[in-house]
């Protein structure tokens, strides 16, 4: 529950339009044309103020604060401070509603001496009003209440029942701030009922929104969807865009509350666009900062952090110190995430500096309490005691539920660092009953902790109990993610959860259940992709269509301005994306995030994956019977302080553990990549890392004898293992790389296995024709090489070489059931990764068509159907993603080119770990098709490298261990000795 999603709460506003000035106030649009229609010596200042109001009334506030700025002058030279001070009064909301707040507290303050110099009782109740909406939308929530309550005891005075009720409601927004929700609840809800009686619907429509955000903020949420989608509704009939979008805001927060994100963004996303449609700086600023809090649960850190910077631009010109504190809060959070602490530490104190100039004391709690999370993870322990006594002062000071499970949680969390599992029991114990009635998207964190504790502890039982509650909480929020990519970092990011009940499971002997959760852990898109083919999923409604080939054509027309500028021809098949400077390469980023993003918070880019809500995965049983009676698994699991290695064979099932430092295994991990992935390395600095590899990762299974009368291991790694060149380990006891032991094939899971081999996807096919792309043979010579050498195999064969190897010819070809060979660059995009593509021969005829455009791109993969039983990517990085590119601790890349086409349908795809030379390629090639009549991918994958490292030219790892393949490694094999035949 500690990320809770608050929205600014919706004002009520003293000045309230005069109808019959509606027709008059149409007719002008802006400040030049009413000062030209309005001059001051034609029209008193009365007649100004009704026009004024009418223009408010119309949302339209420049003209309107330019009205008011006639009647002043009107009223000045009339001498009428009546008029004057309802003039200036008016002229601060205004200036309040066009975000010039220094502006609009000057003007209230000026009408408010006036009222009081003129003794005009009956006014003095609206100004008072007014100068409290402003003090509470700066943040500063004391001046607020000192304001609404005069506005009150002012207006009773005068028997003004309209101001009261509107100025208690008021209160309210700043009662719910502070966290006094009972007060909240009284005083807005007497708003609701003198809206209701008058009737005034906009009235009663902005209170239902308030009881809605206070309900979200007691741990309400689902009593919160009734009273927004009335308020909703009352606003949609009167045209009010300003509460729509508020409705629409809360409601995504209460989405967000209750664990369905997906409807979260679409909620926020609607609100923004009339936000940034009708200039509202605030409320702009405030669904950004939900979205990115929406992001950051999903696991997309970065896409959060941007998110947040436009919204901290916004809110650092407003100077809204509630909202400036709550994005500086999320940067800590994103911010220590990606592995920042100190960075972190600063944000979240300067966020309780906000909160607490704001008055805003539930959000000052949490502050606190994060603080005093990080102080204890960054070794200052005597700063973490007195954070958590400074919260529970807090918290009783508050004394609401929601207090209550923050504080729990937050003390929690620090007992849980010093090890002290029985503080964390007592702390998770105490607020069972609150937590049993909330409703949220963190409901798993509290059982997470405790099944820590009980393992801890050695209570094996209670641990699975509370780990099994924890994974359902976590798959519940899972399976509301329509994005693939949202619902892949997702998981990734909670591992720690699935992992500590692997371990329970484990303690108690349950190793088939425990092997269940531990591939639960990992990425599941590819599975869901396969088990969604041939569904029909809605393609999303109109709107998102439009607005989708809307982006796609701006990003045609950027890129295809870039591509004239770019003349380089590098000879290794890969280079970076977009690295081209100026404003169109960062446009082109831009849109392209854009598009992303649209793909992410709707159903158009992924179309076919059907959420599997509660489905069942298939069991160790089923995995166990798609296996070959020479096959087995190993599946690792990668936590914190241990490495987790399940062996799966025919038979059986063994789990084995050894304890590690996962920050060592990872720079282990990248040196050994790094240095098979560069040539010219010599074996004695490269064979000691491969060698320390071997003997935690295979030789553990093979001294336990679990890979006796093993030929074939198919590798289902995780984390930093993901980008491992395993066919180059070497096993120290006979000094022969993991290739010359076993072929390999690799999964992204073990339950991906049944998938892959099930069904009816092409398993008759035989590997008996290849169609070849080349489409840069002057750019990249060996690709043509690579053409001519596939050619020799069969004389007669015909390639699509040069201005052939189109993308639309390459669509065609991925939609027969032969195998496709690409030899061109591979391009991985880390900033934008659903634009990793493969390059093809760009058409020299207009319009180019999207479909055409040269640029086979990962989001294009995801709405085709491929046939194909084999796809070999002969190019750079295509099986790598942008995990190795940044932090490298997110093992499951959604966007990797090699993914993606499994995603589509390929049957098996042959891809590459790091930039492959040229030459080596073409010869890498040849040696893998001549294979692979003889036998599957896996064998002809296996027998390639084993071949070209017995060619001394070619003996590096570098030029062979680049090369893996992922699917089904079975199907199509050709029988009674037919020959390969390339088409």
């Amino acid at each position: 529950m500690t990320r809770r999603r608050y929205r600014a709460m919706l004002s009520v506003m003293s000045v309230l339009a005069a109808a019959a000035c509606r027709d008059q106030a149409s007719k002008f649009d802006g400040r030049d044309g009413v000062r030209a229609a309005v001059a001051p010596g034609n029209v008193d200042a009365g007649a100004l103020i009704t026009l004024g109001e009418s223009l408010y009334q119309r949302e339209a506030f420049d003209s309107a604060r330019a009205t008011y700025e006639l009647a002043v002058k009107r009223a000045i030279v009339d001498r009428d401070i009546a008029r004057q001070a309802g003039a200036l009064r008016r002229l601060g909301l205004s200036s309040w509603r066009l975000d010039d707040y220094p502006k609009a507290q000057e003007f209230l303050e000026r009408a408010i001496a006036l009222d009081l110099e003129a003794g005009l009782d009956d006014e003095l109740p609206k100004s008072y009003n007014a100068l409290g909406l402003l003090a509470h939308n700066r943040g500063r929530f004391a001046e607020a209440r000192n304001a609404f309550l005069h506005a009150e005891a002012a207006a009773r005075q005068v028997g003004d029942s309209g101001t009261a009720a509107r100025a208690l409601g008021n209160l309210g927004m700043v009662y719910s701030d502070i966290g006094d929700f009972d007060a909240a609840r009284r005083s807005i809800e007497a708003l609701r009922r003198w809206g209701h009686d008058r009737p005034e619907p906009r009235l009663e429509a902005n209170a239902l929104v308030n009881l809605g955000m206070v309900e979200i903020r007691v741990g309400n949420p689902r009593g919160a969807l009734r009273l927004l989608t009335d308020a909703r509704q009352k606003y949609r009939v009167n045209t009010y865009a300003i509460g729509e979008e508020n409705a629409l805001g809360q409601l995504g927060t209460a989405y967000q509350a209750m664990g369905q994100p997906q409807l979260a963004l679409a909620y926020l996303d609607s609100a923004l666009t009339i936000a940034r449609r009708e200039d509202m700086g605030q409320q702009e600023t405030d669904d950004l900062q939900l979205m990115a809090d929406i992001f950051a649960e999903g696991g997309d850190q970065t896409r959060a952090l941007e998110y947040l910077a436009g919204a901290a631009i916004l809110a650092d010109s407003l100077g809204v110190r509630k909202i400036q504190g709550d994005i500086a809060r999320s940067r800590a959070r994103a911010m220590y995430t990606l592995g920042n602490l100190v960075p972190a530490i600063e944000q979240v104190r300067a966020a309780r500096r906000f909160h607490a100039d704001a008055g805003a004391l539930l959000e000052e709690l949490e502050d606190v309490l994060l603080e005093g999370e990080y102080a204890m993870r960054s070794g200052d322990r005597a700063g973490s005691t007195a954070a958590i006594a400074r919260a529970r002062a807090i918290a009783a000071k508050v004394g609401s539920r929601v207090a209550r499970v923050e504080l729990a949680l937050g003390e929690a969390r620090v007992a849980e660092l010093v090890n002290d599992p029985a503080a964390v029991l007592r702390a998770t114990s105490r607020v069972r009953d609150d937590l049993r009635t909330a409703t949220t998207g963190r409901a798993w964190e509290a059982p997470a902790l405790a099944a820590r504790a009980h393992a801890a502890m050695r209570h094996w039982a209670e641990a699975v109990a509370s780990g099994r509650d924890a994974v359902r909480e976590i798959e519940r929020v899972r399976a509301n993610f329509v994005s693939g990519s949202l619902r892949a970092s997702f998981t990734s990011d909670r591992a720690n959860v699935y992992g500590d009940l692997t371990l329970a499971l484990l303690a108690l002997g349950r190793t088939d259940e425990a092997l269940a959760v531990a591939d639960a852990a990992r990425s599941r898109a590819l599975l869901e992709h396969l088990a969604a083919a041939g569904t029909n999923v809605r393609r999303g409604v109109a709107t998102e269509m439009a607005e989708a080939d809307r982006l796609l054509r701006r990003i045609g027309q950027l890129t295809e301005h870039l591509r004239m500028a770019d003349t380089a021809t590098p000879r290794r098949r890969g280079r970076v994306a977009d690295n081209e400077a100026g404003y169109l390469s960062g446009e082109l980023v831009r849109v392209r995030r854009e598009y992303e993003t649209l793909l992410q918070r709707t159903t158009v880019g992924d179309r076919r994956a059907a959420i599997l809500m509660g489905a069942d995965t298939p069991d160790t049983k089923a995995i166990q019977a798609a296996l070959g009676p020479q096959e087995a698994v190993l599946e690792y699991l990668v936590l914190a302080d241990r490495l987790i290695t399940f062996v799966i064979r025919p038979l059986d099932v063994h789990a084995l553990s050894q304890m590690l430092d996962v920050s060592v295994l990872s720079l282990k991990v990248r040196l050994a990549r790094d240095l098979v992935g560069t040539r010219n390395i010599r074996s004695a600095e490269r064979d000691p890392i491969l060698r320390a590899l071997h003997g935690v990762l295979i030789a553990p299974a093979a001294r336990a004898h679990l890979l006796d009368g093993v030929s074939r291991l198919i590798i289902v790694p995780h984390a930093a293992l993901t980008y491992l060149p395993f066919a180059a380990l070497i096993d120290p006891a006979t000094s022969q790389y993991v290739i010359d032991q076993y072929d390999l094939l690799t999964l992204p899971s073990g339950a991906s296995l049944v998938a892959v081999r099930g069904g009816d996807r092409g398993a008759a096919n035989a590997f008996v024709s290849v169609n070849v792309f080349a489409p840069l043979p002057d750019g990249l010579p060996g690709t043509l090489a690579e053409s001519k050498a596939l050619q020799h195999i069969d004389r007669g064969a015909r390639t699509h070489v040069g201005s052939e190897a189109t993308e639309r010819a390459l669509r065609a070809s991925l939609g027969d059931s032969f195998p496709v060979h690409v030899a061109t660059h591979g391009v991985l995009n880390a900033r934008n990764p659903m634009f990793s593509h493969l390059e093809l021969t760009h058409p020299d005829i207009a319009p180019v068509l999207p479909e055409d455009d040269g640029r086979l791109e990962v989001h294009e993969l995801l709405d085709l159907t491929i046939r194909s039983p084999l796809v070999f990517l002969s190019g750079c990085e295509t099986g790598k993603g942008m995990s190795w590119s940044t932090s490298f601790t997110r093992g499951e890349d959604y966007a990797t080119l090699s993914e993606a086409f499994l995603f589509a349908g390929a049957r098996n795809v042959v891809s590459t770990l790091w930039r492959i030379e040229d030459t080596s390629a073409a010869e890498f090639a040849k040696a893998f098709y001549s294979a692979l009549p003889n036998g599957d991918p896996v064998t002809a994958l296996a027998r390639a490298q084993r071949g070209m490292r017995a060619d001394r030219a070619y003996a590096s790892p570098y030029y062979w261990a680049a090369y893996v393949v992922s699917g089904a490694g079975i199907g199509g094999s050709a029988k009674g000795g037919r020959r390969l035949s390339v088409k």
